[in-house]
């Protein structure tokens, strides 16, 4: 019996480790494939809204009908939604209100940015001082008549990105303590 009982013993600490390994790995790689999906997600997202916007949207300075456009497209794909003129000039966000938009820095030098802005689609992660949440910015060139006029940045929250991996970590600790549960009687 004590040999039996030292085996369970064993086999949950075993058991418990090769799951703690599992959720480790696992949570790494989900994150990384979730947050790749999203990105690629958000690049379709601000391709479509390109092909929606006036030909000439980013030829007038900052105004209200762009910030209405953001708008609209944010809601309808619950994310934040940016014009960047090609000098970094934001000219429009979903997030803050027309008023707010003069006094928005630059943005050339965003990781996202910069590649849109030089004919090539961009993300990046960080952390957005002007809503301060975690976020995935994902960056596309934008082209309006034929010519690179600037980007559409398309962002989501990772908070969004951590439900998909808090749904698997939870399944895999259902799954452990199930397991230990069905062994533990074993080793008593």
């Amino acid at each position: 019996r004590s040999f039996f009982r030292k085996l369970s013993l064993a086999f949950c600490l075993i058991l418990t480790c090769a799951m703690a390994l599992t959720d480790l790995f696992l949570t790494s790689a989900l994150r990384e494939q979730s947050i790749e999906e999203v990105a690629a997600g958000l690049f379709t997202q601000a391709r479509l809204i390109e092909t929606l916007l006036p030909a000439k949207a980013f030829d007038k300075p900052a105004g209200e009908e762009l910030q209405l456009l953001a708008l609209r497209f944010g809601k309808a794909c619950d994310c934040r939604i940016t014009f960047i003129r090609g000098d970094g000039t934001v000219l429009a966000d979903s997030s803050l209100s027309a008023q707010e938009i003069g006094r928005v820095e630059n943005h050339k030098s965003r990781p996202e940015v910069g590649e849109a802005l030089a004919g090539r689609p961009g993300h990046s992660i960080r952390r957005s001082e002007t809503i301060r949440q975690d976020m995935l910015y994902a960056a596309a060139p934008l082209r309006l008549e034929g010519k690179a006029s600037g980007a559409v940045r398309v962002a989501m929250g990772l908070d969004q990105v951590g439900g998909k991996i808090a749904g698997m970590r939870r399944s895999i600790l259902t799954i452990t303590l199930l397991m230990i549960a069905a062994a533990l009687p074993f080793a008593l």
